[in-house]
């Protein structure tokens, strides 16, 4: 989880080079969701929380996780992604089932 930062911020940085370069001007772009993740992250870690606010907690993740995928549903226009994205799920199709017959193969040879 701590890696995601460092991360985030190189490729933050390489993609905004090119952007910097036209506007003359250098500003970092992260997602700021990931402050939340770090103070979350360090928060759990450090603080002695009780398993009944910690099972709250989590269930209210569950509930703010299914309204932010059902606010990115809504907004889908499927005939968009039906023209442009076909190639795209043609190939995801593909290489899961090329993962999944190594996978299957790996697992009857070596297990």
């Amino acid at each position: 989880m701590i890696l995601l930062a460092p991360v985030a911020i190189v490729i933050g940085m390489w993609f905004g080079r090119k952007e910097s370069r036209a506007e003359g001007k250098r500003k970092l772009p992260i997602p700021w969701f990931m402050v939340g993740f770090l103070i979350a992250s360090v928060l759990g870690t450090y603080l002695p929380l009780s398993e009944a606010l910690l099972n709250g907690l989590v269930s209210a993740a569950y509930i703010f996780l299914g309204m932010a995928m059902a606010a990115l549903g809504m907004s889908v226009n499927f005939k968009v992604i039906r023209t442009r994205g076909g190639n795209v799920f043609l190939a995801a199709s593909i290489s899961s089932a090329v993962l999944f017959g190594f996978s299957f193969l790996a697992s009857k040879f070596f297990f």
